[in-house]
Protein backbone atom coordinates (compact mmCIF):
# COMPACT_ATOMS: atom_id res chain seq x y z
CA UNK A 1 0.00 0.00 0.00
CA UNK A 2 1.57 2.92 -1.02
CA UNK A 3 1.30 6.26 1.86
CA UNK A 4 3.25 7.84 4.04
CA UNK A 5 5.37 6.76 6.50
CA UNK A 6 5.93 8.33 9.60
CA UNK A 7 8.88 7.93 11.91
CA UNK A 8 8.70 9.95 15.28
CA UNK A 9 12.59 10.41 16.03
CA UNK A 10 14.48 11.92 19.01
CA UNK A 11 17.29 14.46 18.69
CA UNK A 12 19.60 11.22 18.67
CA UNK A 13 17.69 9.67 15.91
CA UNK A 14 17.55 12.92 14.13
CA UNK A 15 21.42 12.99 14.57
CA UNK A 16 22.10 9.54 13.18
CA UNK A 17 20.03 9.87 9.51
CA UNK A 18 22.76 12.27 8.85
CA UNK A 19 25.06 9.10 7.72
CA UNK A 20 21.92 7.95 5.40
CA UNK A 21 20.32 11.44 3.86
CA UNK A 22 23.76 13.20 3.94
CA UNK A 23 25.59 14.29 0.96
CA UNK A 24 28.64 13.56 1.84
CA UNK A 25 27.90 11.15 4.09
CA UNK A 26 25.70 9.18 1.35
CA UNK A 27 28.82 8.60 -1.33
CA UNK A 28 31.94 8.13 0.95
CA UNK A 29 30.13 6.18 4.16
CA UNK A 30 29.99 2.63 4.11
CA UNK A 31 26.48 1.58 5.00
CA UNK A 32 24.93 -1.49 6.00
CA UNK A 33 21.92 -1.27 3.57
CA UNK A 34 23.72 -3.21 0.43
CA UNK A 35 20.88 -1.97 -1.94
CA UNK A 36 22.80 1.56 -2.16
CA UNK A 37 23.75 1.91 -5.29
CA UNK A 38 27.05 4.92 -5.14
CA UNK A 39 27.27 5.18 -8.89
CA UNK A 40 23.67 6.29 -8.72
CA UNK A 41 24.41 8.75 -5.65
CA UNK A 42 24.18 11.84 -7.90
CA UNK A 43 20.87 11.23 -9.33
CA UNK A 44 19.33 12.18 -5.68
CA UNK A 45 17.84 15.59 -4.96
CA UNK A 46 18.00 17.58 -2.13
CA UNK A 47 14.79 20.05 -1.96
CA UNK A 48 14.76 23.29 0.97
CA UNK A 49 18.25 22.80 1.79
CA UNK A 50 21.77 22.05 0.59
CA UNK A 51 22.14 19.07 2.87
CA UNK A 52 20.93 17.11 6.01
CA UNK A 53 22.87 18.90 8.93
CA UNK A 54 21.55 21.96 7.55
CA UNK A 55 18.19 20.34 8.37
CA UNK A 56 18.88 19.01 10.97
CA UNK A 57 20.24 22.38 12.36
CA UNK A 58 16.80 23.85 11.22
CA UNK A 59 14.88 21.50 12.69
CA UNK A 60 16.68 22.23 16.54
CA UNK A 61 16.67 26.19 15.38
CA UNK A 62 12.62 25.72 15.45
CA UNK A 63 11.84 23.02 18.22
CA UNK A 64 14.14 25.85 20.77
CA UNK A 65 12.09 28.60 19.55
CA UNK A 66 8.62 26.47 19.97
CA UNK A 67 10.03 25.29 23.64
CA UNK A 68 10.63 28.57 24.88
CA UNK A 69 6.44 30.10 23.51
CA UNK A 70 5.42 26.81 24.61
CA UNK A 71 7.25 24.93 26.86
CA UNK A 72 6.73 21.44 27.60
CA UNK A 73 4.52 20.55 30.38
CA UNK A 74 6.70 17.40 31.65
CA UNK A 75 10.68 17.88 30.80
CA UNK A 76 12.51 14.39 29.50
CA UNK A 77 15.70 13.15 28.76
CA UNK A 78 16.44 13.43 25.05
CA UNK A 79 16.78 10.33 24.72
CA UNK A 80 13.22 9.86 25.19
CA UNK A 81 11.75 12.83 23.64
CA UNK A 82 9.79 12.73 20.38
CA UNK A 83 10.51 15.99 18.72
CA UNK A 84 10.59 15.31 15.03
CA UNK A 85 9.22 12.68 12.68
CA UNK A 86 10.99 11.65 8.88
CA UNK A 87 7.64 11.51 6.70
CA UNK A 88 8.95 8.67 3.92
CA UNK A 89 6.65 8.85 0.88
CA UNK A 90 7.30 6.54 -2.50
CA UNK A 91 6.23 7.69 -5.89
CA UNK A 92 3.68 5.33 -7.42
CA UNK A 93 4.61 3.03 -10.21
CA UNK A 94 3.06 4.82 -13.14
CA UNK A 95 4.79 8.07 -12.56
CA UNK A 96 8.20 6.54 -12.54
CA UNK A 97 7.65 5.34 -15.90
CA UNK A 98 7.04 8.89 -17.22
CA UNK A 99 10.82 9.46 -16.50
CA UNK A 100 12.88 10.63 -13.91
CA UNK A 101 11.67 14.83 -14.78
CA UNK A 102 8.75 13.43 -13.54
CA UNK A 103 9.83 11.82 -10.49
CA UNK A 104 11.34 14.81 -9.60
CA UNK A 105 8.37 17.23 -10.39
CA UNK A 106 6.05 14.94 -8.03
CA UNK A 107 8.50 14.83 -5.33
CA UNK A 108 8.87 18.65 -5.56
CA UNK A 109 4.96 19.17 -5.50
CA UNK A 110 4.64 16.60 -2.14
CA UNK A 111 7.06 18.58 -0.25
CA UNK A 112 4.90 21.75 -0.91
CA UNK A 113 2.05 19.71 0.09
CA UNK A 114 3.92 18.85 3.61
CA UNK A 115 4.64 22.50 3.86
CA UNK A 116 0.79 23.49 3.29
CA UNK A 117 -0.08 20.20 5.94
CA UNK A 118 2.52 20.63 8.85
CA UNK A 119 3.36 24.19 8.30
CA UNK A 120 6.29 26.29 6.38
CA UNK A 121 8.66 26.56 9.13
CA UNK A 122 8.49 23.30 10.25
CA UNK A 123 8.90 20.99 6.77
CA UNK A 124 12.81 21.69 6.97
CA UNK A 125 14.09 19.50 4.30
CA UNK A 126 13.44 16.77 1.57
CA UNK A 127 15.82 14.00 0.33
CA UNK A 128 15.01 12.63 -2.61
CA UNK A 129 16.54 8.77 -3.27
CA UNK A 130 17.15 7.48 -6.89
CA UNK A 131 20.40 4.87 -5.97
CA UNK A 132 18.34 2.56 -3.72
CA UNK A 133 16.38 1.74 -6.33
CA UNK A 134 16.66 -2.64 -6.58
CA UNK A 135 14.94 -5.54 -7.22
CA UNK A 136 12.98 -7.04 -3.83
CA UNK A 137 10.78 -10.28 -2.84
CA UNK A 138 6.98 -9.63 -2.14
CA UNK A 139 4.63 -10.83 0.66
CA UNK A 140 3.63 -13.05 -2.05
CA UNK A 141 6.81 -14.05 -3.82
CA UNK A 142 7.00 -12.53 -6.57
CA UNK A 143 9.95 -10.33 -7.85
CA UNK A 144 9.44 -6.37 -7.88
CA UNK A 145 11.47 -2.92 -8.09
CA UNK A 146 11.35 -0.59 -5.06
CA UNK A 147 10.52 2.66 -6.32
CA UNK A 148 12.17 6.09 -5.80
CA UNK A 149 11.20 7.70 -2.27
CA UNK A 150 11.71 10.98 -0.79
CA UNK A 151 12.66 11.53 3.51
CA UNK A 152 11.16 14.90 4.80
CA UNK A 153 12.57 16.20 8.10
CA UNK A 154 9.79 17.84 10.05
CA UNK A 155 9.16 19.41 13.66
CA UNK A 156 6.67 17.26 15.93
CA UNK A 157 4.83 20.98 15.53
CA UNK A 158 1.23 20.36 16.92
CA UNK A 159 -1.84 22.39 18.05
CA UNK A 160 -4.92 20.18 20.25
CA UNK A 161 -7.37 20.85 22.61
CA UNK A 162 -6.98 19.52 26.23
CA UNK A 163 -9.71 18.56 28.98
CA UNK A 164 -9.39 19.58 32.20
CA UNK A 165 -10.19 16.32 33.99
CA UNK A 166 -10.95 18.08 37.26
CA UNK A 167 -12.91 21.14 35.90
CA UNK A 168 -13.72 19.30 32.56
CA UNK A 169 -12.89 22.85 30.93
CA UNK A 170 -11.17 22.77 27.38
CA UNK A 171 -7.82 24.47 26.15
CA UNK A 172 -6.00 25.38 23.57
CA UNK A 173 -2.81 23.93 23.32
CA UNK A 174 0.50 24.12 21.11
CA UNK A 175 3.81 23.06 21.22
CA UNK A 176 6.56 20.00 20.53
CA UNK A 177 4.40 16.73 20.77
CA UNK A 178 5.32 13.31 19.21
CA UNK A 179 1.64 12.34 20.59
CA UNK A 180 -0.81 14.91 19.05
CA UNK A 181 1.68 15.28 16.49
CA UNK A 182 0.99 11.40 14.52
CA UNK A 183 -2.63 10.22 14.78
CA UNK A 184 -4.88 8.19 12.57
CA UNK A 185 -6.53 11.18 11.58
CA UNK A 186 -3.56 13.30 10.75
CA UNK A 187 -2.65 10.52 8.73
CA UNK A 188 -5.44 9.92 6.50
CA UNK A 189 -5.61 13.55 5.99
CA UNK A 190 -2.04 13.74 4.49
CA UNK A 191 -2.86 10.64 2.71
CA UNK A 192 -5.88 12.29 0.86
CA UNK A 193 -4.38 15.27 0.06
CA UNK A 194 -1.17 13.67 -1.74
CA UNK A 195 -3.92 10.39 -3.51
CA UNK A 196 -5.71 13.47 -4.74
CA UNK A 197 -2.91 15.35 -5.98
CA UNK A 198 -1.96 12.44 -8.31
CA UNK A 199 -5.28 12.36 -9.44
CA UNK A 200 -5.67 15.38 -10.59
CA UNK A 201 -2.13 15.93 -11.52
CA UNK A 202 -1.30 12.45 -13.43
CA UNK A 203 -4.84 11.22 -12.99
CA UNK A 204 -3.24 8.12 -11.18
CA UNK A 205 -3.94 6.81 -7.44
CA UNK A 206 -1.42 7.39 -4.26
CA UNK A 207 -3.29 4.93 -2.30
CA UNK A 208 -3.53 1.51 -4.25
CA UNK A 209 -5.71 -0.15 -1.81
CA UNK A 210 -3.45 -3.00 -0.68
CA UNK A 211 -3.00 -4.22 2.81
CA UNK A 212 0.19 -2.99 4.33
CA UNK A 213 2.66 -5.53 5.99
CA UNK A 214 2.58 -4.14 9.50
CA UNK A 215 6.08 -4.68 9.69
CA UNK A 216 8.92 -2.19 10.60
CA UNK A 217 12.22 -1.65 7.68
CA UNK A 218 13.93 -3.52 10.09
CA UNK A 219 11.95 -6.49 9.60
CA UNK A 220 11.61 -6.38 5.85
CA UNK A 221 15.29 -5.65 5.23
CA UNK A 222 16.14 -8.83 7.79
CA UNK A 223 13.47 -11.18 5.35
CA UNK A 224 14.90 -9.81 2.42
CA UNK A 225 18.43 -10.42 3.33
CA UNK A 226 17.03 -14.07 4.40
CA UNK A 227 15.27 -14.38 1.47
CA UNK A 228 18.69 -13.23 -0.20
CA UNK A 229 20.73 -15.90 1.42
CA UNK A 230 17.94 -18.58 0.87
CA UNK A 231 18.22 -18.22 -2.77
CA UNK A 232 21.70 -18.01 -2.42
CA UNK A 233 22.19 -21.19 -0.95
CA UNK A 234 19.85 -22.62 -3.62
CA UNK A 235 22.27 -21.20 -6.38
CA UNK A 236 25.29 -22.49 -4.26
CA UNK A 237 23.06 -25.74 -3.89
CA UNK A 238 22.69 -26.23 -7.56
CA UNK A 239 26.18 -25.23 -8.25
CA UNK A 240 27.49 -27.92 -5.60
CA UNK A 241 25.21 -30.50 -7.75
CA UNK A 242 26.54 -29.15 -10.83
CA UNK A 243 30.01 -29.48 -9.60
CA UNK A 244 29.66 -33.09 -8.33
CA UNK A 245 27.52 -34.01 -11.57
CA UNK A 246 30.83 -32.59 -13.30
CA UNK A 247 32.64 -34.30 -10.85
CA UNK A 248 31.13 -37.97 -11.37
CA UNK A 249 31.14 -37.37 -15.10
CA UNK A 250 35.04 -36.75 -14.45
CA UNK A 251 35.42 -39.88 -12.61
CA UNK A 252 33.02 -42.04 -14.93
CA UNK A 253 35.92 -39.98 -18.10
CA UNK A 254 38.55 -41.28 -15.56
CA UNK A 255 37.14 -44.89 -14.79
CA UNK A 256 36.31 -45.59 -19.07
CA UNK A 257 40.42 -44.11 -19.52
CA UNK A 258 41.65 -46.33 -16.73
CA UNK A 259 39.97 -48.84 -18.86
CA UNK A 260 40.79 -47.93 -22.04
CA UNK A 261 44.39 -48.25 -20.65
CA UNK A 262 44.49 -51.51 -19.49
CA UNK A 263 42.79 -52.32 -22.99
CA UNK A 264 45.78 -50.82 -24.29
CA UNK A 265 48.16 -51.99 -22.23
CA UNK A 266 46.08 -55.74 -23.33
CA UNK A 267 46.52 -55.13 -26.60
CA UNK A 268 50.50 -53.92 -26.33
CA UNK A 269 51.38 -57.17 -24.47
CA UNK A 270 49.62 -59.29 -27.27
CA UNK A 271 50.86 -57.48 -29.57
CA UNK A 272 54.58 -57.46 -28.09
CA UNK A 273 53.65 -61.67 -27.72
CA UNK A 274 53.07 -61.66 -31.41
CA UNK A 275 55.74 -59.66 -32.36
CA UNK A 276 58.27 -61.24 -30.54
CA UNK A 277 56.85 -64.54 -31.62
CA UNK A 278 57.38 -63.64 -35.57
CA UNK A 279 60.27 -62.31 -35.19
CA UNK A 280 61.65 -65.72 -33.46
CA UNK A 281 59.85 -67.89 -36.07
CA UNK A 282 61.46 -65.23 -38.95
CA UNK A 283 64.76 -65.71 -37.06
CA UNK A 284 64.42 -69.52 -36.55
CA UNK A 285 63.67 -69.68 -40.59
CA UNK A 286 66.49 -66.98 -41.72
CA UNK A 287 68.90 -69.39 -39.94
CA UNK A 288 67.63 -72.66 -41.58
CA UNK A 289 67.54 -70.37 -44.81
CA UNK A 290 71.20 -69.38 -44.33
CA UNK A 291 72.63 -72.95 -43.19
CA UNK A 292 70.71 -74.47 -46.33
CA UNK A 293 72.15 -71.71 -48.48
CA UNK A 294 75.47 -72.29 -47.05
CA UNK A 295 75.41 -76.20 -47.20
CA UNK A 296 74.62 -75.83 -51.25
CA UNK A 297 76.85 -72.88 -51.55
CA UNK A 298 79.58 -75.25 -50.36
CA UNK A 299 78.21 -78.09 -52.66
CA UNK A 300 78.32 -76.21 -55.73
CA UNK A 301 81.62 -74.64 -54.87
CA UNK A 302 82.96 -78.12 -54.44
CA UNK A 303 80.98 -79.48 -57.51
CA UNK A 304 82.04 -76.36 -59.60
CA UNK A 305 85.92 -77.06 -58.38
CA UNK A 306 85.60 -80.75 -59.75
CA UNK A 307 83.66 -80.01 -62.68
CA UNK A 308 86.96 -77.22 -63.64
CA UNK A 309 88.99 -80.11 -62.82
CA UNK A 310 87.28 -82.28 -65.02
CA UNK A 311 86.77 -79.64 -68.15
CA UNK A 312 90.63 -79.11 -67.94
CA UNK A 313 91.76 -82.59 -67.89
CA UNK A 314 89.26 -83.00 -71.03
CA UNK A 315 90.31 -79.79 -72.57
CA UNK A 316 94.09 -81.17 -72.14
CA UNK A 317 93.22 -85.03 -73.14
CA UNK A 318 91.19 -83.75 -76.67
CA UNK A 319 94.09 -80.97 -77.27
CA UNK A 320 96.78 -83.92 -77.06
CA UNK A 321 94.21 -86.84 -78.22
CA UNK A 322 92.19 -86.24 -81.30
CA UNK A 323 89.90 -88.62 -82.34
CA UNK A 324 91.63 -91.83 -83.53
CA UNK A 325 91.11 -92.54 -86.68
CA UNK A 326 90.07 -95.97 -88.38
CA UNK A 327 92.94 -98.07 -89.76
CA UNK A 328 93.73 -98.27 -93.23
CA UNK A 329 93.37 -101.80 -94.43
CA UNK A 330 96.25 -103.81 -96.04
CA UNK A 331 96.90 -103.14 -100.02
CA UNK A 332 96.86 -106.86 -101.85
CA UNK A 333 100.84 -106.32 -102.70
CA UNK A 334 101.61 -107.31 -99.69
CA UNK A 335 103.91 -109.84 -99.94
CA UNK A 336 102.94 -111.51 -96.49
CA UNK A 337 99.20 -110.98 -96.84
CA UNK A 338 98.66 -112.80 -93.10
CA UNK A 339 101.11 -111.34 -91.61
CA UNK A 340 99.11 -107.54 -92.39
CA UNK A 341 95.81 -108.86 -91.82
CA UNK A 342 97.26 -109.42 -88.44
CA UNK A 343 98.50 -105.99 -87.96
CA UNK A 344 95.33 -104.44 -89.31
CA UNK A 345 93.37 -106.53 -86.69
CA UNK A 346 95.85 -105.44 -83.92
CA UNK A 347 95.57 -101.74 -85.17
CA UNK A 348 91.59 -102.19 -85.13
CA UNK A 349 91.74 -103.34 -81.58
CA UNK A 350 93.61 -100.03 -80.58
CA UNK A 351 91.17 -98.30 -82.48
CA UNK A 352 88.58 -99.30 -81.09
CA UNK A 353 89.62 -99.26 -77.47
CA UNK A 354 91.19 -95.56 -78.16
CA UNK A 355 87.76 -94.68 -79.54
CA UNK A 356 85.98 -96.02 -76.56
CA UNK A 357 88.26 -94.40 -74.41
CA UNK A 358 87.49 -91.19 -76.34
CA UNK A 359 83.73 -91.43 -76.49
CA UNK A 360 83.72 -92.32 -72.51
CA UNK A 361 85.87 -88.82 -72.00
CA UNK A 362 83.37 -87.29 -74.51
CA UNK A 363 80.64 -87.99 -72.37
CA UNK A 364 82.53 -86.80 -69.25
CA UNK A 365 83.36 -83.75 -71.03
CA UNK A 366 79.04 -83.45 -72.07
CA UNK A 367 78.17 -84.45 -68.48
CA UNK A 368 80.70 -81.81 -67.27
CA UNK A 369 78.98 -79.15 -69.34
CA UNK A 370 75.14 -80.50 -68.09
CA UNK A 371 76.59 -80.36 -64.31
CA UNK A 372 77.78 -76.63 -64.93
CA UNK A 373 74.66 -75.25 -66.56
CA UNK A 374 72.48 -77.50 -63.39
CA UNK A 375 75.13 -75.72 -60.78
CA UNK A 376 74.26 -72.26 -62.61
CA UNK A 377 70.94 -72.80 -62.25
CA UNK A 378 71.74 -73.84 -58.75
CA UNK A 379 73.01 -70.36 -57.60
CA UNK A 380 70.75 -68.37 -59.93
CA UNK A 381 67.76 -70.40 -57.57
CA UNK A 382 69.92 -69.61 -54.83
CA UNK A 383 70.10 -65.69 -55.68
CA UNK A 384 67.00 -65.13 -55.82
CA UNK A 385 66.38 -66.89 -52.75
CA UNK A 386 68.60 -64.62 -50.93
CA UNK A 387 66.98 -61.78 -52.26
CA UNK A 388 63.72 -63.33 -50.94
CA UNK A 389 65.21 -63.36 -47.85
CA UNK A 390 66.48 -60.13 -47.59
CA UNK A 391 62.71 -58.89 -48.50
CA UNK A 392 61.54 -60.55 -45.25
CA UNK A 393 64.94 -59.47 -43.20
CA UNK A 394 63.46 -55.64 -44.36
CA UNK A 395 60.27 -56.40 -43.80
CA UNK A 396 60.90 -57.92 -40.29
CA UNK A 397 62.68 -55.32 -39.26
CA UNK A 398 59.94 -52.53 -40.41
CA UNK A 399 57.77 -54.62 -38.41
CA UNK A 400 60.35 -54.10 -34.93
CA UNK A 401 60.31 -50.47 -35.83
CA UNK A 402 56.96 -50.02 -36.05
CA UNK A 403 55.98 -52.26 -33.04
CA UNK A 404 58.91 -49.99 -31.59
CA UNK A 405 56.89 -46.80 -32.69
CA UNK A 406 53.45 -48.31 -31.44
CA UNK A 407 55.36 -49.10 -27.79
CA UNK A 408 56.38 -45.43 -27.47
CA UNK A 409 53.36 -43.97 -28.42
CA UNK A 410 51.39 -45.89 -25.68
CA UNK A 411 54.07 -44.98 -23.22
CA UNK A 412 53.54 -41.19 -24.60
CA UNK A 413 49.48 -41.51 -23.68
CA UNK A 414 49.94 -43.90 -20.18
CA UNK A 415 51.92 -40.62 -19.22
CA UNK A 416 49.27 -38.56 -20.64
CA UNK A 417 46.66 -40.31 -19.16
CA UNK A 418 48.55 -40.22 -15.64
CA UNK A 419 48.94 -36.18 -16.07
CA UNK A 420 45.20 -36.50 -16.62
CA UNK A 421 44.04 -38.12 -13.63
CA UNK A 422 46.33 -36.50 -11.65
CA UNK A 423 44.20 -33.04 -13.18
CA UNK A 424 40.94 -34.86 -12.41
CA UNK A 425 42.52 -35.45 -8.30
CA UNK A 426 43.14 -31.77 -8.02
CA UNK A 427 39.44 -30.81 -9.37
CA UNK A 428 38.13 -32.85 -7.18
CA UNK A 429 39.80 -31.61 -4.71
CA UNK A 430 39.24 -28.04 -5.17
CA UNK A 431 35.72 -29.06 -5.63
CA UNK A 432 35.54 -30.55 -2.52
CA UNK A 433 37.11 -27.02 -0.33
CA UNK A 434 34.84 -25.29 -2.55
CA UNK A 435 31.86 -27.03 -1.20
CA UNK A 436 33.47 -26.91 2.41
CA UNK A 437 34.02 -23.03 2.29
CA UNK A 438 30.16 -22.17 0.49
CA UNK A 439 28.75 -24.60 3.65
CA UNK A 440 30.88 -22.93 5.89
CA UNK A 441 29.64 -19.44 4.70
CA UNK A 442 26.11 -20.15 4.81
CA UNK A 443 26.36 -21.58 7.99
CA UNK A 444 28.02 -18.27 9.26
CA UNK A 445 25.52 -16.25 7.59
CA UNK A 446 22.54 -18.33 9.39
CA UNK A 447 23.86 -17.54 12.57
CA UNK A 448 25.24 -13.88 11.68
CA UNK A 449 21.20 -13.82 10.69
CA UNK A 450 19.77 -15.28 13.05
CA UNK A 451 21.62 -13.35 15.68
CA UNK A 452 20.61 -10.02 14.46
CA UNK A 453 16.63 -10.90 13.70
CA UNK A 454 16.93 -12.06 17.88
CA UNK A 455 18.49 -8.48 18.44
CA UNK A 456 15.97 -6.79 16.56
CA UNK A 457 13.39 -8.65 18.42
CA UNK A 458 14.95 -7.87 21.80
CA UNK A 459 15.10 -4.03 20.93
CA UNK A 460 11.67 -3.71 20.05
CA UNK A 461 10.55 -6.25 23.44
CA UNK A 462 12.44 -3.62 25.30
CA UNK A 463 10.89 -0.74 23.60
CA UNK A 464 7.56 -2.49 24.14
CA UNK A 465 7.82 -2.75 28.09
CA UNK A 466 9.77 0.60 28.77
CA UNK A 467 6.42 2.36 26.98
CA UNK A 468 4.48 0.05 29.32
CA UNK A 469 6.36 1.25 33.01
CA UNK A 470 6.31 5.06 31.20
CA UNK A 471 2.72 4.77 30.65
CA UNK A 472 0.72 3.25 33.15
CA UNK A 473 -2.23 4.04 31.49
CA UNK A 474 -0.83 2.39 27.82
CA UNK A 475 -3.26 0.27 25.94
CA UNK A 476 -2.97 -1.66 22.52
CA UNK A 477 -4.63 1.04 20.85
CA UNK A 478 -6.81 4.25 21.62
CA UNK A 479 -8.02 7.41 20.14
CA UNK A 480 -5.28 9.80 19.19
CA UNK A 481 -2.94 7.92 21.59
CA UNK A 482 -0.29 5.04 20.48
CA UNK A 483 -0.83 1.79 19.22
CA UNK A 484 1.51 -0.90 19.18
CA UNK A 485 1.30 -0.36 15.16
CA UNK A 486 2.36 3.56 16.07
CA UNK A 487 5.37 1.79 18.36
CA UNK A 488 6.86 -0.60 15.19
CA UNK A 489 6.89 2.43 13.29
CA UNK A 490 8.26 4.66 15.59
CA UNK A 491 11.13 2.24 15.88
CA UNK A 492 14.03 4.20 15.07
CA UNK A 493 15.17 4.35 11.75
CA UNK A 494 19.10 2.64 11.14
CA UNK A 495 20.78 1.28 7.95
Amino acid sequence: MASNDWKKMTVYDARGMNRHNGRTERINGNHANKQIDKSKSHLNVFIGCSDYSEACQEMLTRVKAVDEFYPPKKKRKPDQRIICAMIEVPCPQEIVDRGYDTVRQFFYDVYGIYKKFFGADNVHGGFVHFDEVHEYTDKDGSKRMSLPHMHCLVSAYSEWTEKNKKTGELTERKGINGKHFETKVRMKQLNKMVDDYCMEVFHVPFLTGETPQRKSVEQLKAEEELHQITEKKKQEQALIKERQNQNQQLLTEKDSLLSEIEKLKEEKAQAKQEADSIISNAEEQAEQILAQARKQRDEFLQSEKIAEEYRVKAIDFFTHNPEPQLPDKPKSNFINKAHAESEYQKHLTTYRQEHEFWEVGRNLVEENTTERERLRTEREKLAKERMALEQKRKQLQEEQEKTARLHEQLLQQMQENKKRESELERMKADLVAHAEQMAQEMYEARIALDERIIQNAQHKMDLIESLKRNCPKFQNQNEGGLSLDGIQRGVTYNE
